[in-house]
C-alpha cells in the first residue's frame, strides 16, 4: 500500500491510521493533542502562515498565493522562511502530474520546516492545510498529509494545525 492508498480502519478500541509510506508502517491512536488555531490565518505579529509551495517558488494559487498577498512570500523563493510566511515544497511545476515530489522528500522538507520552528520558538507556525479528505493542489488528501507531518517526527511547540486537522484526531502526543 502506498501514500496514496492509505486508509482508516476501525478497531475494538478508538480508531487507529494505519499508512504506509513505503518506509514503514505508522500506526496511531486518534487523540488530538496537538495545538490548533481556529478559522483563517490572519497576518499577526509573531504569526508565520506555513504553506505548501514549490521549488520555483511560483506563488500564484492556493495557500501560496494567500501567502504572497498576504504574509510576505517571495516570488521565486520555493521554500523556508520569507516575510510572515514559511513554504515547504510539496509540488514540482516542472514535472507533470500533481504528485510530481515524493512523500518521502516531502517528509525532508517538513523536517526542515520543525528544525526552523524550533530555532524560533518566539513565533506561532500555522500550517495552513485545512482539508482532509480532499486533495490539495499538490495531489495529496489532507490525510495523506498529516500522516507526513506525524512521520517527520514530533510537532514543535510552537506549530499549529487547523481546528478541522486538529479534529481528525490523527495527532497524538505519544509520536
Amino acid at each position: 500500500m502506498n501514500l496514496g492508498e492509505s486508509r482508516l480502519r476501525r478497531s475494538n478500541s478508538p480508531f487507529l491510521f494505519l499508512l504506509s509510506t513505503g518506509l514503514q508502517f505508522l500506526i496511531h491512536d486518534m487523540n488530538s493533542s496537538v495545538k490548533y488555531y481556529i478559522g483563517d490565518i490572519e497576518p499577526e505579529p509573531g504569526t508565520i502562515f506555513v504553506f505548501g509551495s514549490n521549488p520555483e517558488g511560483r506563488h500564484g494559487a492556493g495557500a501560496a498565493k494567500v501567502a504572497r498577498l498576504k504574509f510576505g512570500a517571495i516570488y521565486g523563493q520555493g521554500e523556508g522562511l520569507q516575510g510572515n510566511s514559511y513554504a515547504i515544497p510539496t509540488k514540482d511545476l516542472r514535472i507533470p502530474g500533481t504528485r510530481s515530489i515524493s512523500p518521502d522528500d516531502i517528509v525532508e522538507n517538513i523536517k526542515r520546516f520543525y528544525n526552523c520552528a524550533r530555532a524560533n520558538p518566539d513565533l506561532k507556525f500555522k500550517i495552513a492545510y485545512r482539508n482532509t479528505y480532499e486533495t490539495s493542489l499538490n495531489g495529496y488528501t489532507g490525510i495523506e498529509m498529516i500522516a507526513m507531518f506525524i512521520y517527520a517526527g514530533p510537532i514543535p511547540d510552537n506549530v499549529y494545525v487547523s481546528e478541522e486537522w486538529a479534529e481528525t484526531g490523527l495527532f497524538n502526543e505519544n509520536i
